[in-house]
């Protein structure tokens, strides 16, 4: 599936949606999660996230989503950027949040939604089949890590 992901909002861009996701960290490792076979890319790893709900800010969608979809409760993330998303399916926005964690969660996985959830090192990744432009939305993340931290 070609799946086309832009930092800046292209031109002619009408999303359908937008959606709010985590980047969840642990010690060099961070949460993905295994979608439902009945779902949408099913059997596709992705990190925990999903649509915004009508009036909600992508905040406030990014903490209850990691809450419904993990079990995991913080009380704020640190917003990263909202990327523009173009799918042979549809357009949306999806905003991505961060937080490092310094005490290893226990995870409750929700589990019409995915399968099971692990902690992956980066070096790890090829190891996953991650859903369509989960590999880009991640490399974005890297490169504003590196640049956020000098």
């Amino acid at each position: 599936m070609h799946v086309s992901v832009f930092q800046q909002c292209p031109p002619h861009f009408h999303p359908q949606f937008e959606a709010a996701g985590c980047y969840l960290e642990y010690e060099g490792s961070f949460l993905i999660l295994k979608r439902h076979p009945l779902k949408l890319e099913g059997g596709k790893w992705c990190l925990p996230g999903g649509k915004l709900e009508r009036g909600e800010s992508p905040h406030i969608a990014a903490v209850r989503e990691l809450k419904e979809e993990t079990g995991v409760t913080v009380p704020s993330l640190c917003p990263v950027f909202p990327l523009y998303i173009q799918k042979p399916s549809g357009s949306f926005i999806f905003h991505l949040f961060c937080i490092q964690l310094t005490e290893l969660p226990s995870l409750y996985i929700k589990e019409d939604e995915h399968t099971e959830g692990v902690w992956v090192k980066e070096e790890w990744l090829n190891s996953f089949e991650l859903i369509s432009g989960g590999e880009e939305i991640l490399q974005l993340f890297n490169a504003w890590k590196i640049v956020s931290r000098t």
